[in-house]
């Protein structure tokens, strides 16, 4: 008898675990099929404006300005201040910048360099400054010696990787080496 009992008492649980947060959703919504299933006007619009901010038409060399570089050519280390103004209507946070240089006059591959700190914050539409922080290759560095009295020239961007935090989503852009 007592198996019995318990059998019964786990299905009619197992009934009103399925059952009650549906009846529950109803009751808070006056009863209204639509109003539980379809989101209103309102929740469709605070949505739309959330995704808006992380949609980006286009995003311009004039959004990146190098502040101030620095080079050292006896340890072929190179330092970059670099401010980024954010595109995104939305804070965020910048995780990762990891890119390879090469001289845009010349093509040659000077060397590759990363974001120095760990995480930068993003301002929604503004500005963040960091520092990226690079190695010469031994052919980069004679280039900058030779063609350009130890300084670092203007560079282009070869193959990059960007790693940003929006609205908790993780997301990673990669462009491969042309």
């Amino acid at each position: 008898m007592g198996e019995r009992a318990l059998g019964i008492g786990l299905g009619l649980l197992t009934v009103a675990l399925w059952i009650c947060p549906i009846v529950a959703a109803f009751g808070s919504h006056g009863w209204d099929l639509k109003e539980t299933l379809m989101p209103s006007e309102t929740q469709v619009s605070e949505i739309k404006n959330k995704v808006e901010g992380l949609v980006v038409e286009d995003i311009s060399e004039e959004s990146v300005t190098v502040m101030n570089d620095e080079v050292n050519l006896t340890t072929n280390e190179f330092g970059i201040f670099v401010e980024l103004d954010s595109p995104f209507t939305v804070s965020g946070k910048l995780l990762n910048i990891s890119m390879k240089v090469s001289c845009e006059s010349h093509d040659v591959l000077l060397g590759s360099g990363k974001m120095r700190e760990n995480v930068v914050d993003l301002p929604a539409s503004g500005t963040a400054t960091f520092y990226l922080v690079g190695n010469l290759t031994p052919e980069g560095s004679r280039h900058i010696e030779t063609f350009h009295e130890g300084n670092l020239p203007e560079v282009s961007v070869t193959g990059f990787l960007v790693e940003l935090e929006l609205y908790g989503v993780n997301v990673k852009v990669e462009k491969e080496e042309d």
